[in-house]
């Protein structure tokens, strides 16, 4: 059976998160991800000169859904159920927080292309940043969240609670638990 000729961009890069998941970023290379997609490795080249280029891509997709998603929660109206929605949208992507581990490790120099890529990362992670920071001041505006707790601190504790989900939980069940921690507190009603 002659190899494909050509890759889905969705289908490359679900198979470039997996590969790096699996198996880190230092043992990802085009020939092992050709192997996973049955192409020829040239295949991979015809669309992406190297390995950054294509992980660079990967992650500025990424952050492109996770955005879209959150422009849709932040059309809701009531707090809870946009803190709700952004904590859902923070869950069901938290392979985008395992993919950035890698970006200290990766080369930012190695095409004028990835050199592109990654100075607009750099500004979506910002933009990723002040999205949450806004969230939570918002909370403090309408009552929702102490305004005596620092926001940088909420945001922190709110990001590091939905990169270490509770396996024996499902996705819906690990929100709610998350929402209620940080709306709620632990202490008995």
């Amino acid at each position: 059976m002659p190899r494909q000729r050509t890759i889905d961009r969705r289908t490359l890069f679900q198979e470039t998160e997996r590969l790096i998941m699996d198996e880190g970023y230092h043992s990802f290379h085009f020939k092992a991800l050709s192997e996973r997609l049955g192409v020829a490795r040239s295949t991979i080249y015809n669309y992406y000169a190297k390995k950054e280029e294509l992980v660079t891509a990967y992650m500025l997709d990424k952050l492109e859904q996770v955005f879209s998603q959150l422009d849709e929660a932040d059309r809701q109206t009531d707090f809870s159920v946009r803190i709700r929605a952004y904590i859902r949208v923070w869950v069901q992507q938290a392979s985008v927080h395992q993919a950035f581990d890698i970006f200290p490790v990766m080369d930012h120099h190695a095409s004028a292309q990835v050199e592109i890529n990654v100075e607009q990362l750099q500004q979506y992670l910002g933009q990723l940043g002040s999205r949450a920071y806004t969230l939570i001041e918002d909370g403090k505006r309408v009552g929702a969240i102490r305004g005596d707790l620092p926001t940088h601190g909420i945001t922190r504790m709110l990001m590091v609670a939905v990169q270490a989900p509770d396996p024996s939980l499902s996705e819906e069940e690990w929100v709610e638990t998350i929402y209620n921690i940080f709306l709620n507190g632990i202490k008995r009603p």
